[in-house]
């Protein structure tokens, strides 16, 4: 079964390689995090990206932390 979340245009599974999705997140949250370090934005913008930066590093904080798999009597099995 595949996950699809709206933030990420590409549906993944167990078997994606999150190389490239870990590293676009970093660069979406660095440049997000830099924008609002610099208080250059609006104060409205400024919140509406400091949710999204909330949103980007939870989500895939707790994709990271989920299991993969399961190791049972007949051997190590993926969950879907």
């Amino acid at each position: 079964m595949a996950i699809i979340n709206p933030l990420i245009t590409a549906p993944f599974d167990h078997n994606t390689d999150f190389t490239e999705l870990a590293d676009n997140c970093e660069r979406f949250c660095e440049a997000i995090a830099r924008l609002l370090i610099s208080n250059t934005l609006a104060p409205d913008t400024a919140r509406t990206m400091s949710d999204l930066l909330a949103e980007l590093t939870g989500y895939f904080a707790e994709r990271l932390k989920a299991p993969r798999w399961l190791t049972t009597e007949t051997g190590v099995e993926w969950i879907n």
